[in-house]
């Protein structure tokens, strides 16, 4: 979803925003152009191919990459829960039930064939930034200044930023109609 927020003009206004109390961050801020936000982005997303491969093959692996606590495991009863040795009882548990699951899938054909998939993507520079996670990449434009990216915080007023881009896509649906 971060992907959509990859703006640089709204970042820029996003940013300054943000630090509005910060001369120095705000001449910094002002100072980047369009072209410096979008190469950040773009080195931003040439670097996250291991990432993305990884969220990829934990996407097919399903229950081994989505959670360490099986529906088996969350319905052992633990009358150790209370004892000073509950961690070791859980490690021991985790550890079985990763084992199971990974012996009875083969990771190595899901990552070749994942892997497969992305390099023939990855060719396409231009399609790298859609690959990758928009929040890595709205981290690395916000680190660009010294500031950190909060979702929560910083997606709405890089959206609220984004009115011309809106108005934009608007009017050429508008036009076509």
């Amino acid at each position: 979803m971060e992907n959509y927020l990859l703006v640089p003009r709204a970042l820029r206004e996003a940013l300054l925003e943000k630090h509005a109390t910060d001369a120095e961050k705000v001449a910094a801020i002002a100072a980047l152009s369009d072209e410096a936000i979008a190469g950040v982005i773009g080195a931003a997303a040439d670097g996250l191919f291991a990432l993305i491969l990884v969220k990829r093959v934990l996407a097919e692996l399903g229950g081994i990459g989505r959670t360490l606590l099986s529906q088996t495991m969350v319905s052992v009863p633990w009358p150790q829960v209370a004892r000073p040795h509950f961690a070791r009882v859980m490690k021991l548990h985790l550890s079985a039930d990763l084992a199971a699951r990974f012996s009875a899938t083969d990771i190595t054909s899901v990552v070749r064939e994942q892997c497969g998939f992305l390099t023939a993507e990855w060719g396409d520079r231009e399609r790298r930034r859609q690959l990758a996670p928009g929040a890595e990449l709205l981290e690395a434009t916000f680190g660009m200044v010294g500031s950190c990216f909060h979702k929560t915080k910083d997606g709405p007023r890089i959206a609220a930023a984004m009115w011309r881009e809106i108005a934009d896509v608007i009017g050429r649906i508008v036009t076509y109609a």
